[in-house]
């Protein structure tokens, strides 16, 4: 489903709508891929190449969900609505046109929270993607692994009602335990940057850094975006005629 756009009028009334809109349904099990709650997956593209974002898994609102691609600079690249439904036996393919450098781009997924982490990970057939934000919420026991940067070479890491724990090559590092179940005790990590952690989720749902994170399920797939992508305001950019079949 594409939804034909005609003003920045109607993109923010259609968002609003979407926010606003009740879920119906749980997305559990979606049978393959990872699901993980983000604010938005940040991807690096090869020159010359295209390039597909792939739907699979369960979209369960009503209203469906919407996504949007953008640059640095707020330039909106690709923008379409994605309809509810069981996207696991039937996926959606959308294919996003090459470029002529190699680009950073960050992937918007609009729409309940369920509607997020009913979509399989990875989401691009790209090579380079992860998961950015400063809040995250995770089902699954699997592993995640970040390599931070940064010149203060400290942050704050959290867990909501469960703890989170920080390993490097297996050995724990740090455990952040909350004093309540209600209540979030951020607990300081004083990292390497460059250094690459795992971070074990399995005793909490919603956890989080203190500033902006890019978290992975593969190592290799780790980079650091653009930095200008997390702030680039692609809401001011004029709509975007959709130029993917479904």
């Amino acid at each position: 489903m594409i939804l034909p756009t005609t003003s920045r009028l109607s993109r923010a009334l259609l968002l609003g709508l979407l926010v606003a809109a009740p879920c119906v349904g749980v997305a559990t099990e979606a049978g393959g891929g990872h699901q993980l709650y983000f604010s938005g997956a940040f991807v690096r593209t090869v020159p010359g190449e295209e390039w597909s974002i792939r739907i699979t898994g369960r979209v369960p609102s009503l209203s469906g969900c919407y996504l949007l691609v953008h640059d640095a600079k707020g330039n909106v690249r690709h923008e379409q609505a994605i309809a509810q439904g069981d996207y696991e036996d039937n996926p959606l393919e959308i294919r996003i046109p090459k470029s002529e450098r190699a680009e950073d781009l960050r992937c918007v997924i609009i729409g309940q929270q369920e509607d997020v982490m009913g979509v399989n990970l990875p989401l691009t057939t790209l090579a380079y993607e992860v998961y950015g934000g400063k809040h995250f919420g995770k089902r699954s026991a699997d592993i995640l692994y970040f390599r931070p940067e940064g010149p203060n070479a400290e942050l704050a890491i959290w867990g909501s009602a469960g703890s989170v724990k920080v390993l490097k090559e297996g050995r724990l590092l740090l455990e952040a335990k909350p004093e309540t179940a209600k209540r979030k005790s951020p607990v300081a990590f004083h990292f390497t940057p460059g250094e690459l952690y795992q971070l074990d989720t399995s005793h909490t749902f919603y956890f989080g850094m203190s500033h902006v994170a890019y978290l992975a399920f593969e190592p290799g797939r780790l980079f650091q975006p653009d930095p200008a992508l997390a702030s680039a305001p692609w809401w001011q950019s004029p709509p975007h005629a959709a130029n993917a079949e479904p």
